[in-house]
């Protein structure tokens, strides 16, 4: 049997726990799709997966939830897919056949696996995924930029528009600017015509400004609401984009009958919210998670066109991914971390 390279995990612990060898080159099930991966996302789902922080991961396992590659085989039950295409993950992918999915609400989906903590992920040179967990990568959008879409653009491209329901003309706070998910946030509430106040802890604005953000904070929480005052007249807004659990101080920069929607819990630490601060002023929190399948599709489509500029930060090596995982937990850069699991992934675009 043929093998290639992986990175394994074994065990839970820190980026040296991350196994660079060879196994046996999977062989897909009837209804798998074998890729080769030309590239992969880095994101902290992988971090927390391989620190033991997600649950239903059973070792040895191939982390990586961002994957984009050519499908080399399909099972005998595959209809979608055919050798040569060009196809990216999408990061969780529902069972399509319980009361959860029929209902309109696949990401709550309770049989779903999420690619790289319930079945192997991206950190390889080729993955079997199942085809129902596969979109089409439009012709002219490169590799490194195809693997920077689906969970950073598609998060939030579910959190503000199919969570929040962002308009344009409407404004949005998007907390924690600087990091992935924050850069495609803004990135895309700008394309949409939003005005977006960025708030970020760390030295970015002229990046963020050039991304489309109107104004950048970098303070304290008491110059978001002068910020928010300022652009608003005093109403507030219309949307707060919450990833790291800071829905106290969310609530208060919204407008009467604005949303705060929370796509993440990075502060790892409970919320505490004043009810008050809710039902008078008919305010609303709402949760988000991963994308779908038709909306990373979009986010796609708006990347074919050229709406949507993914900033890529670092490319590593196969080899090196535990020091992509180090870098991922520092500050020190702005962008998408990728990593390419054989030296030739970029040789060819298509």
């Amino acid at each position: 049997m043929t093998a290639h390279r992986v990175a394994l995990i074994t065990e839970f612990g820190g980026p040296e726990v991350l196994n660079v060898l060879s196994r046996p080159r999977p062989s897909p099930a009837a209804s798998d799709v074998l890729v080769e991966v030309m590239a992969c996302g880095v994101n902290p789902h992988d971090v927390w997966v391989r620190s033991g922080r997600r649950a239903g991961v059973c070792l040895p396992l191939v982390p990586g939830v961002e994957a984009v590659g050519i499908v080399r085989e399909v099972g005998v039950a595959v209809r979608q897919w055919q050798p040569g295409d060009r196809v990216c993950v999408t990061p969780f992918v529902p069972c399509g056949d319980c009361i959860t999915c029929s209902t309109g609400s696949p990401t709550a989906c309770p049989r779903g696996q999420m690619i790289g903590q319930h079945r192997d992920g991206g950190y390889g040179q080729f993955v079997s995924l199942p085809e129902r967990g596969l979109v089409r990568i439009p012709d002219r959008i490169p590799w490194l930029e195809a693997a920077a879409l689906p969970v950073g653009y598609g998060t939030a491209f579910r959190a503000l528009f199919t969570r929040a329901g962002l308009q344009a003309t409407q404004t949005v706070v998007v907390s924690g600017a600087a990091g992935g998910l924050g850069i495609a946030a803004v990135a895309l509430a700008a394309m949409a015509g939003a005005h977006v106040i960025a708030t970020t802890n760390r030295q970015c604005e002229s990046a963020l400004l050039a991304l489309g953000a109107d104004r950048v904070v970098t303070r304290t929480v008491p110059a978001v609401r002068i910020a928010v005052d300022e652009a608003t007249g005093g109403r507030g807004a219309d949307v707060v984009l919450d990833h790291a659990g800071g829905w106290a101080a969310g609530l208060e920069l919204l407008r009467p009958g604005g949303v705060l929607v929370n796509c993440g819990a990075g502060a790892l630490r409970p919320a505490t919210v004043d009810p008050r601060a809710l039902y008078p002023a008919e305010r609303s929190i709402v949760g988000s998670i991963v994308a779908t399948r038709p909306e990373i599709e979009r986010v796609m489509e708006l990347a074919k066109l050229g709406r949507l500029r993914p900033v890529i930060a670092q490319t590593y090596a196969l080899d090196e991914i535990a020091e992509a995982h180090r870098r991922l937990a520092g500050s020190s850069y702005f962008g998408k971390l990728i990593v390419l699991p054989r030296e030739s992934s970029l040789d060819s675009q298509h």
